[in-house]
C-alpha cells in the first residue's frame, strides 16, 4: 500500500448516515490520521456544505441514504467538484440502485470491507490522481462518467442481444472492440451489487458470469448503454483513437502480468 502514497497529507471524506459505520470507519482508520486529513459527516446534504468550505481529495459514500442517496451525492460531486474522485462503499443493493451509482462514481467498495483494502484503494486513487498533473487534466478526467461508444458497434451490439440466438462468444467479441461496451460491462460485473472476491478483467469471463438476459435487461433499461452522438465525419477518427486506445490497453496489461 505505502507505494501508492504521496507526501502530501490528502482530503478524505467519509459520508455515511448510520452513526456506528462511520464510527467503525474511524477506528479502521486511525493509523492514517498522520497521511490523511479525514473527515466523518452524516448526509449529502452535509457532505456539500462541507464541499463549498473544504478541498477534497476523494470523498466515500455509502449508497443507501435516506435524506439523500449515494449516487445523488457523488453525481453532484462530479458535477461541482470534478478533481474529487468518487468512491461507493455499499453492502447488497438494488439494481436501480447500483446501475445508477455506475456512472458518477470511480470505484465500487462492498460492505463489510476490509480496512487494507479501503486504503489501498483511497491510496491507489491518490497515486493516479497525482500522475495527472495539471487541474484542468485532473477535473477532465475524473469528471467522466462513462466512455462514449461508438455509434456502428452501438447498433451493431444491440441487434445481437435482441437475438434469442444471442451466444456470450458473439456477444464478448462485439464488446470487445469498443472500450465504452468494455469499460460499462467490466465497472458493472465488479460493482459491490454482485461482491465478487475477485475481480473480473477479462470481457468473456465478464459476460459470461451476467448472462445475455441480464445484458439485455441492462442494455434496455438503464442510460449506462448508449451511442455517442457524433459528427459522423469524425468517426474514422474516433474509431482510430478507439483502436489505439484497445491496443495500448492490451500492452499494458500484458506488462502488467509479466510485472507480477
Amino acid at each position: 500500500m505505502n507505494s501508492f502514497i504521496t507526501s502530501e497529507r490528502k482530503n478524505i471524506l467519509f459520508v455515511d448516515d448510520e452513526e456506528i459505520l462511520l464510527q467503525g470507519l474511524r477506528r479502521m482508520l486511525r493509523s492514517m490520521r498522520d497521511e490523511w486529513n479525514m473527515a466523518f459527516l452524516h448526509s449529502g446534504r452535509e457532505a456539500l456544505g462541507y464541499l463549498e468550505k473544504n478541498p477534497v481529495d476523494v470523498i466515500v459514500s455509502d449508497l443507501r441514504m435516506s435524506e439523500m442517496t449515494g449516487a445523488e451525492l457523488l453525481t453532484n460531486v462530479s458535477r461541482l467538484y470534478p478533481d474529487t474522485v468518487r468512491i461507493m462503499l455499499s453492502g447488497y443493493a438494488e439494481d436501480a440502485g447500483i446501475y445508477n451509482s455506475v456512472g458518477p462514481s470511480h470505484q465500487f467498495l462492498a460492505k463489510p470491507c476490509d480496512p487494507k483494502i479501503i486504503m489501498e484503494t483511497i491510496s491507489r486513487s491518490l497515486y493516479l490522481r497525482a500522475q495527472l498533473g495539471a487541474t484542468d487534466l485532473r477535473s477532465y478526467v475524473t469528471g467522466i462518467q462513462h466512455i462514449p461508444i461508438l455509434p456502428d458497434i452501438y447498433r451493431e451490439f444491440m441487434e445481437e442481444i435482441a437475438k434469442p440466438s444471442a451466444s456470450n462468444g458473439t456477444i464478448s467479441a462485439i464488446i470487445d472492440h469498443d472500450l465504452g461496451l468494455s469499460s460499462t460491462i467490466l465497472k458493472l460485473t465488479n460493482s459491490a451489487y454482485f461482491s465478487l472476491p475477485t475481480r473480473i478483467t477479462n470481457i468473456r469471463h465478464a459476460v459470461q458470469f451476467l448472462g445475455t438476459e441480464k445484458i439485455h435487461s441492462l442494455a434496455v433499461s438503464t442510460p449506462l448503454f448508449e451511442a455517442a452522438d457524433f459528427d459522423e465525419n469524425k468517426l474514422p477518427i474516433l474509431r482510430r483513437i478507439n483502436n489505439e486506445a484497445r491496443a495500448i490497453a492490451t500492452i499494458a496489461k500484458s506488462i502488467a502480468n509479466q510485472e507480477e
